[in-house]
């Protein structure tokens, strides 16, 4: 402390020999001179004040705060005491003594905490990891925003709930103890724990917790739980176990120093080939001695680093340091090592990985952009992807290589440009919308869909934040660019494949339902006439067996027709049908097929077809292109009362042949034609009428094999009109299909 004594006029009368480790003054230097020459000026008049008001309220004394100037020019914060002397008999001021501290450790421990309180605030309305306050029973108290985007549930769904209710009831024990032994004063390590989502799926939260407790009674108050999601992180673990291997060769080729060692640090594990290049160290010599990277470290950073490894490792078991190594030709370089160990599910470490990388030519930027304006520092301290930063009207006054890289243009195609510029149409709205809530001082993230220079689009996560001007006002924007593009079509693929999986699903249980029902009928009917055969056969004449018997060989036909259907849809949707195109007059080949059917009884007075134009030549698969014309008469004569007819028509025109069939039946409705063409699928009004699903499904795919189309005009309770249109310079194929 610093002693000084002050007249009534406000000159130094004393100052102790402390002033000069305190202000770097001699006291014969500040003797003699004002008390306040030292005060910082923009706070002389309001030290004077308080001196003034303490002298004429006839205070014995006062305390203050200010600002006092070092001889070296700089400013401390001290803290000043004095007491006010007074005559005796008048009560005039004699002098003032004053104590003066210097508080300046104290002001910047002070000022550091409230910007770690703002710090705190922000980062738990803002974190990803989801922050809860519990009571001592488990009730959430408190739960931050990310809770909606990690679990589903908004926090005012969760607020007086169990924290019991989302977890896995075989881990219930496992908080238990945990609470218990938090609650008990016992530092716990993350643990991990399985929660339901609010869809129902599981996620994996990574959960710290620590105990609050009462500083007058030491009761416990409640817990404070930060959780993290590592759903995608255990996959992640997962895969890289089932694919050392795989992982070795990516090591081996990782452009990072790579070590792993065993968990007590005293084995080499893996050595990777940037490990010698960073170093300057052959691989060998590495691997023989564990400590040949710490024998490398600058002697001046030495002590730093032991520090440092100290801290962190009270903090966690995970270890980042930045230092200078010295290779052995003498070289200088700054390296960032990382250090992490890899546990098993029961949290036995199992090794320590080291990662290290050459960040020299970072350390040099950063020792250029120390001498940059703040904007610049904190856009470089910000940056992680690509980086822009905006004047007040929403023009680019500064982008990074790798926002030019995520566009595709050069820097100078992009400054003072408007970022609404390079915004798919579809997201304008949203870019406009965001500029103005940052004018708004309203940080924010959001995702947009932006157009590069060669026209590709490429999806981006945006976080944006407003930057203050010397007067607190907007004074531009700076964000921070991610592509998500992979994420978007790894989630895009993802949502295919569910769907895949659901129409996989459904064909499935239409096919059960379909065989099982189509198969029923002829089974029964086989069964019941052979048993009929077995008990009564002396008593038939041969005509009688024969009638049974061909009754049996029929039932045998449908089974095989239809097993003949699966097959040949399996063989069209698999590629291995052999598809023969060859030249034919198709109004012969139809006019064959059309009076077969006329040859059955049933349908002899039923089928009219017309033709129109000279014979229709066409190159045509003529099994597949049987399937298709009689199939669709068959339909026609299935679903249509034996009182209509079917009418056939085939006509040429010229580049293309078309077949049409036409019934008065029973028509399709409108919700099943979108899936008409689906395997097993059947119309909802077929009724009892027996089908299997596959006769329009194969005519469907014979149809596209032909190169031709496939349309049906219906109505319900009034028939359906099924048209085919094949072209007419098909040829055969130079390759049948495998």
């Amino acid at each position: 402390d610093v002693i000084t004594r002050t007249n009534a006029e406000g000159i130094r009368t004393f100052v102790t020999p402390s002033c000069y480790a305190l202000f770097g003054y001699t006291p014969d230097e500040l003797t003699g001179r004002q008390a306040v020459d030292l005060v910082h000026p923009d706070e002389q008049s309001t030290i004077t004040a308080i001196v003034v008001q303490a002298v004429d309220t006839l205070k014995p004394s006062f305390t203050l705060t200010q600002r006092i100037r070092h001889q070296k020019g700089h400013y401390l914060w001290v803290e000043v005491i004095g007491t006010i002397i007074r005559d005796g008999d008048s009560g005039a001021v004699v002098e003032i003594v004053s104590v003066i501290r210097n508080i300046t450790e104290r002001r910047a421990a002070e000022e550091a905490l409230r910007e770690s309180e703002a710090r705190y605030r922000l980062l738990t309305e803002n974190a990803f990891d989801i922050i809860t306050r519990n009571n001592i029973h488990g009730d959430f108290v408190y739960v931050s925003p990310s809770v909606q985007w990690l679990l589903g549930y908004s926090p005012d769904e969760l607020i007086t709930r169990s924290g019991f209710e989302l977890l896995d009831p075989a881990q219930w024990q496992q908080m238990n103890e945990m609470m218990r032994k938090v609650s008990e004063r016992c530092t716990q390590p993350p643990q991990v724990f399985q929660i339901r989502h609010k869809t129902g799926r599981a996620v994996l939260l990574e959960i710290s917790m620590r105990a609050i407790f009462s500083e007058a009674s030491g009761d416990l108050l409640e817990f404070v739980c930060s959780a993290r999601d590592i759903t995608e992180q255990k996959r992640a673990e997962e895969a890289l176990r089932a694919s050392e291997e795989k992982f070795r060769q990516v090591a081996e080729n990782f452009d990072q120093l790579l070590i792993i060692r065993s968990a007590d640090n005293q084995k080499m594990l893996f050595i990777n080939s940037a490990a010698e290049r960073l170093t300057g160290v052959q691989r060998e010599q590495l691997s023989t001695d564990a400590k040949t990277i710490a024998h490398l470290i600058h002697p001046d950073d030495i002590a730093d680093v032991q520090q440092q490894i100290s801290q962190q490792s009270l903090a966690g078991e995970r270890i980042e340091l930045e230092y200078r190594l010295v290779r052995p030709n003498g070289q200088i370089c700054w390296v960032r090592v990382r250090k992490f160990p890899i546990k098993d599910e029961d949290g036995t470490t199992l090794s320590q990985v080291i990662t290290g990388e050459d960040i020299t030519e970072r350390k040099e930027s950063e020792l250029i952009l120390q001498e940059s304006e703040a904007k610049y520092r904190q856009l470089v301290e910000t940056m992680r992807g690509g980086l822009v930063v905006f004047d007040t009207k929403d023009r680019m006054t500064y982008v990074n290589d790798r926002m030019c890289e995520l566009l595709g243009y050069a820097r100078e195609e992009l400054l003072n440009k408007r970022a609404v510029e390079f915004v798919d149409n579809s997201h304008v709205i949203t870019i406009q919308t965001q500029a103005a809530q940052r004018k708004q001082m309203v940080n924010s993230s959001y995702e947009i869909l932006a157009r590069r220079k060669d026209g590709t689009l490429v999806n981006l996560l945006v976080s944006a934040s407003p930057l203050r001007g010397k007067t607190g006002t907007y004074d531009g924007g700076i964000a921070v660019i991610t592509d998500i593009t992979a994420q978007k079509q790894a989630e895009e693929m993802l949502r295919q494949a569910l769907r895949h999986e659901q129409e996989l699903s459904e064909l499935k249980s239409r096919f059960v339902s379909t065989a099982s029902h189509e198969f029923r009928t002829p089974l029964a009917t086989i069964s019941a006439t052979t048993e009929t055969l077995i008990n009564y056969r002396e008593r038939f004449t041969p005509d009688e067996l024969d009638v049974r018997l061909r009754k049996i060989l029929t039932q045998v036909k449908h089974m095989k027709e239809i097993m003949e259907d699966v097959l040949q849809l399996a063989r069209i949707q698999t590629g291995r049908i052999q598809f023969t195109l060859e030249p034919g007059d198709l109004e012969a080949f139809c006019s064959t097929i059309v009076e077969e059917f006329r040859s059955q009884p049933d349908y002899h007075q039923r089928l009219q077809y017309t033709y129109c134009h000279a014979p229709a030549q066409l190159h045509f698969d003529r099994r597949l292109m049987r399937h298709i014309i009689s199939n669709l008469i068959a339909n026609g004569l299935k679903y249509s009362s034996s009182e209509h007819p079917v009418r056939v028509d085939l006509r040429d025109d010229t580049e293309s042949i078309v077949l049409q069939v036409s019934d008065q039946g029973i028509g399709i409705p409108e919700a099943d034609l979108q899936h008409i063409f689906e395997p097993f699928h059947r119309a909802g009004n077929v009724g009892t009428i027996s089908g299997t699903g596959l006769g329009l499904c194969i005519t469907k795919e014979a149809v596209d094999m032909h190169g031709g189309t496939i349309h049906i005009d219906t109505e319900v309770g009034t028939g359906t009109t099924f048209t085919v249109t094949v072209p007419t310079n098909r040829r055969e194929r130079d390759v049948p299909v495998p």
